[in-house]
């Protein structure tokens, strides 16, 4: 029993152990089916993927057998399938054997070469560009190594790529023409205008009838009128060019408004407009930045602003907006009460050629491109700009410029004098000769020895010429915009060479390109001014640097340009003491004209006064005044300074010129003393002598004595306005002066007659009518003496004489009127 029984378990489990095993294959084998299955499907989708792939596929030996590829690759070559591709070689799509060698050396450096775009041969043999990505596929069990790769056709792309390579290289090339072509067209617009105006000035220098005196005048006024047009639109061509450029100097707030609300007034005068500015107390003025495009964008505002305002005012403020660091940024407002903008064209105004209706530019003139220059201006400086208007109430504007702050005051750089100028040898380089023929005239003017070439070779051949006799020039004005070699040449040969490099260079520009001031600096160019140069600027310009170089490089590094020469310049404020309204606006014209502030009191309290409200550098003090004479006046300030300190020097103006007036201005405290009829040049010597010492004379003052006529256009040094406006002042007080003095003559009133008569001598002199002045001379002696008879004998000869003065007066105002 128990052997049946162990037999049977064993049977049994044997049959167990066995159908186990059969599950367990069956198990097995239906798991390498699913995965044999899976494989098939991965492979068809692989092998689907890489026929179908858009990218081309390949895989060969290191020696370019190709092994497979895919259509895709196939098309890329040109072949019309991969079965013809696979019988072709690898090598055989490169043009040059090197590249294939240094993609080998490659994959065999770094098992992989990315991203690779070569130029590739096509069946046909045509070119095709490919992105190219393999990998070093190491063989084993002793099997070769294999490249496998992938790589698209970019053929398109680099297509577009040259395409936009030409396009930007055409555009450059068009903008290096448009570069050219606006260089040229500045110099040649330029040119010719240099000689207008310096001819012009020339003329008016010399002795020329009334009547060739005005015709110079319109010509020299429509010159500089026609100069703005141009220089618009070459600073809106340098804009479009991307050649405009912003040159940083240090320089006074103060000084620039200034100037430019003075340049400004008389527009505003004839409108009947107030123009005003105001700084908010506190506002940096020793800033940092390009004061010259800073005028320029204020004159474009205020300028429009006056344009169209018909009434009211226009009002210029500055305020601090924000300070950080070594930085400010200031907030400009110009303010009118003109015609305003309608809101839908505020935006238009900034474009060019655009004004907010069209009928403006008939109406008011202009060439539409001063705001947008401006804007671009202000967009250059970093600032932003806004307007806000109302039709019919007036606009605003807004400009918000940054500026950099100076810590510390800039060495002041007193300039020579003229007499400095005597004997020094200059160079002119210039290839046009009537450029040379007016500096030639100027310079010998001024007592300086020029010589003069036509181009830069000349130039260099002149200065080692000059070196090797031992009489080397002491200053070359040299062109820039010349054939062969430009200036900038000739300035680097010349610091090339030791010997020569010791001249002082000024540099004439009628292009003004970007970065020239950076260029000039480079080169040690001591001075750079676009043409055309108006003599006072030239030689304000020659002065400086003079004195520039006599204090040395070290001190005074900076350029000097246009704009330094205005911040140089040091005006003054000044107050003019005087009871004739004559003389009160001869006085005062003359010195505006030279830049100077004027404020007029109209007596010797009303000076006092004057006094305790401001400041002032010097004051203009007329001997003979009602209240408080001249002296008196003067003792009072003295005394004042005497008890408080300080000294400000008093001018004395008198119409005595006896032995002892001199001596008594002295006594009574004056420090300097002119006589009446007022002589523009010796006023200026006098009070820039007194309120600025050692400063610079006045332009041209040589030429203006030895050329001096008796015309009256000529006494106001060639302004037809100031002779109109002082004209007019002297026959609009004159007729109630002649009623006055004959009322005092019926009344037997001796000193009222005598009053009344200096008074009258006093505005007659301004005009240097000497017979009626000896006339009234004798009569206020007369009245002093109280001799009636005769002064009625002088009556009949004083009113013909008048009168003769009368109608010359009234003949110039219509003169200039038209």
């Amino acid at each position: 029993m128990l052997a049946f029984t162990y037999e049977n378990g064993l049977l049994a489990l044997t049959i167990l152990v066995a159908v186990g095993a059969v599950g367990l294959l069956i198990g097995v084998n239906r798991r390498l089916k699913a995965q044999t299955t899976r494989l098939h499907s991965s492979e068809a989708r692989y092998r689907l993927a890489f026929e179908r792939s858009l990218a081309g596929f390949y895989h060969s030996t290191l020696d370019g057998r190709l092994l497979e590829c895919n259509e895709a690759y196939a098309r890329i070559f040109g072949y019309d399938s991969a079965a013809e591709c696979a019988r072709s070689v690898v090598t055989d799509v490169y043009f040059d054997p090197e590249v294939r060698e240094g993609f080998l050396a490659t994959l065999r450096a770094n098992g992989k070469a990315p991203n690779l775009e070569s130029r590739l041969r096509r069946k046909d043999g045509s070119a095709v560009w490919v992105l190219e990505n393999a990998t070093l596929l190491k063989g084993v069990n002793g099997e070769s190594d294999t490249i496998e790769g992938n790589l698209i056709d970019i053929s398109r792309r680099k297509e577009m790529d040259d395409a936009m390579t030409r396009a930007t290289d055409a555009a450059e090339s068009a903008n290096r023409a448009k570069s050219e072509f606006l260089a040229n067209m500045s110099h040649e617009i330029r040119t010719p205008m240099n000689g207008v105006i310096g001819m012009a000035e020339l003329a008016l220098q010399t002795d020329v009838t009334p009547d060739q005196r005005e015709y110079l005048e319109v010509i020299k006024l429509s010159a500089d009128a026609l100069l703005g047009v141009i220089n618009d639109i070459l600073d809106f061509s340098k804009i479009e060019a991307g050649k405009l450029d912003i040159d940083p100097i240090d320089f006074d707030l103060a000084t620039t408004l200034d100037d430019l609300i003075r340049s400004l007034a008389p527009r505003a005068h004839q409108k009947g407009l107030e123009l005003a500015y105001h700084v908010t107390v506190g506002t940096p003025t020793a800033l940092v930045g390009d004061p010259g495009r800073l005028r320029q964008i204020l004159v474009n505002l205020v300028g429009n602003a006056i344009k169209f305002t018909e009434r009211g005012e226009v009002v210029l403020r500055v305020a601090t907006e924000s300070t950080v660091g070594g930085k400010v940024t200031l907030h400009f407002t110009v303010q009118d009460t003109g015609i305003g903008i309608p809101l839908d064209k505020q935006a238009l105004i900034f474009d060019a050629f655009t004004q907010a209706d069209s009928s403006t530019t008939r109406h008011f003139g202009g060439t539409g491109l001063g705001l947008t220059i401006s804007a671009h201006l202000i967009d250059l400086m970093e600032g932003r700009v806004r307007v806000k208007s109302e039709p019919g109430v007036g606009s605003t504007f807004h400009v918000t410029l940054p500026f950099g702050v100076r810590t510390q005051s800039a060495p002041k750089i007193i300039p020579r004098d003229l007499a400095d100028l005597r004997g020094i040898s200059v160079l002119v380089v210039d290839d046009n000769a009537t450029n040379r023929r007016i500096l030639d005239e100027i310079l010998v003017n001024w007592g300086m020895r020029p010589t003069l070439v036509d181009g830069g070779r000349a130039a260099i051949q002149a200065l080692e010429r000059a070196t090797k006799t031992g009489s080397p020039f002491g200053l070359v004005l040299l062109d820039f915009q010349m054939p062969e070699m430009d200036g900038f040449e000739v300035a680097g040969r010349i610091k090339e060479h030791p010997e020569l490099g010791a001249t002082t260079i000024m540099m004439l520009s009628s292009v003004g390109e970007r970065g020239d001031g950076q260029r000039c600096r480079a080169l040690g160019v001591a001075a750079y001014l676009t043409k055309p140069v108006r003599q006072s600027v030239l030689l304000d310009a020659l002065l400086l640097v003079l004195a520039r170089a006599a204090v040395g490089p070290v001190v005074a590094p900076d350029l000097i340009t246009r704009h330094s020469i205005r911040e140089e310049q040091r005006h003054l404020r000044i107050l003019l003491a005087e009871d004739n309204p004559v003389n009160q606006t001869v006085a005062t014209r003359m010195l505006e004209k030279r830049g100077h502030t004027v404020v007029v009191a109209g007596t010797g309290r009303a000076a006092l006064a004057a006094l305790d409200r401001q400041a002032f550098d010097i004051v203009l003090m007329d001997v003979q005044m009602p209240e408080m004479d001249g002296r008196e006046a003067t003792r009072a300030i003295r005394e004042r300074e005497r008890i408080h300190g300080g000294h400000i020097p008093i001018l004395a103006v008198t119409a005595s010129a006896m032995k002892g007036d001199r001596e008594l201005c002295l006594a009574a405290g004056m420090d300097g003393y002119v006589t009446k009829p007022i002589k523009y040049e010796l006023l200026i010597e006098e009070v820039e002598r007194i309120g600025r010492p050692m400063s610079a004379p006045l332009p041209g003052t040589e030429v203006l004595v030895s050329s001096r006529s008796r015309s009256l256009l000529e006494t106001f040094l060639g302004d037809g306005e100031m002779l109109r406006e002082v004209a007019e002042v002297y026959l609009s007080s004159e007729p109630a002066l002649l009623h006055a003095f004959r009322d005092a003559h019926e009344r037997g009133d001796s000193e009222e007659m005598a009053r009344i008569a200096h008074r009258l001598r006093g505005s007659a002199g301004a005009f240097e009518a000497d017979e009626l002045c000896a006339i009234l001379g004798k009569m206020e002696q007369a009245a002093l003496g109280n001799e009636r008879p005769a002064i009625g004998a002088a009556f009949p000869e004083f009113e013909q004489a008048a009168k003769a003065l009368r109608d010359e007066l009234e003949q110039a105002v219509r003169g200039a009127a038209t």
